[in-house]
């Protein structure tokens, strides 16, 4: 039977998947189909007992609950004759004006509530709120990194010396006197003191054309560059100089030390299911309870699952 899934699914009916492939949902007693003759439908019932990968395609579940009470926990129960494999959670909390702080604490649990997965979202003050996501396999939620961009810092407090350079990521500027015309391409021509001339660099370098760096204004002596693309690429970008005043300086040949670039990261894509998150049994759950939570706090959760009606590992 090429191009065919089969699933253990009880006593279910036969139907179509994707791609033109055929599921064949047998029951338990797989003889009972006809066109199966008994050699083969005794094989195939010692291979679906043998085999733990031949399981059933679950439903995609949901429960909520809207709760007007922050001091009271939210237990969601999975019901007799069904597995839960719990995906994550959202959890939306709104904290009245009480001044304590509130810590939630998300568990998945054993029917004698062993916490099997916790996850713990503290710090929500009085009259905040916050959107927590859980993710199954990720104790600390689901958000992973944001991504951050590459900085390093220029330190100048000494007007430059003509034919100084400095360089970012493979553009050389050249600093030329007052009144120069330029010679070259990229040079700064730099103003009548030291003032002077970081204006010109702020006009020239914050959001200006360089197709990698863009900078802040100086604060003091010091000028933030900032790579234009975040993560850890940004940190290999290459930052010298040749300055006359040793104390003009890059903090470093290359970005990073300022701000080290830091790579975008989703935990949802590097978790696999069906095999990650808590598989609950009946009688088992999914809690909520809040620290410090207040009758006067709403909040809102969500917690996503998919639903069998056997254990799918067994």
């Amino acid at each position: 039977m090429p191009n065919t899934r089969l699933y253990d699914r009880g006593k279910s009916a036969q139907h179509a998947v994707d791609q033109g492939q055929t599921t064949v949902v047998f029951s338990s007693g797989v003889a009972d189909h006809g066109f199966l003759d008994t050699d083969v439908s005794d094989d195939l019932a010692s291979l679906l007992k043998q085999q733990k990968s031949v399981y059933e395609l679950g439903r995609v579940g949901l429960q909520v609950n809207k709760q007007e009470d922050g001091a009271t926990a939210t237990t969601f129960t999975v019901p007799t004759g069904k597995v839960w494999r719990v995906i994550g959670a959202v959890i939306d909390y709104t904290a009245s004006a009480d001044a304590a702080t509130r810590t939630q604490i998300l568990k998945t649990r054993t029917a004698a509530d062993a916490a099997i997965e916790t996850w713990t979202f503290a710090n929500l003050t009085a009259t905040n709120t916050s959107r927590n996501t859980a993710l199954a396999g990720s104790p600390d939620g689901a958000s992973g990194s944001q991504g951050v961009a590459a900085q390093a810092t220029l330190t100048l407090d000494t007007q430059p010396t003509a034919t100084n350079t400095m360089v970012l990521d493979g553009t050389t500027y050249t600093f030329v006197a007052a009144g120069t015309e330029p010679s070259v391409a990229n040079t700064i021509v730099m103003g009548a003191d030291l003032a002077a001339t970081k204006l010109i660099m702020n006009a020239l370098f914050t959001d200006g054309p360089h197709a990698t760096v863009n900078a802040i204004d100086f604060a003091g002596d010091d000028m933030v560059f900032t790579a234009r693309t975040k993560g850890v690429a940004g940190n290999s970008i290459a930052c010298t100089e040749t300055f006359t005043a040793g104390t003009n300086v890059f903090d470093a040949a290359t970005f990073g030390t300022t701000t080290a670039g830091v790579d975008f990261s989703d935990k949802i894509g590097t978790v696999d299911y069906p095999t990650t998150g808590a598989l609950l049994t009946a009688g088992q759950d999914v809690n909520l309870t809040t620290t410090n939570g207040h009758a006067n706090d709403l909040y809102d959760i969500y917690v996503f699952y998919i639903e069998f009606d056997h254990n799918p590992t067994t």
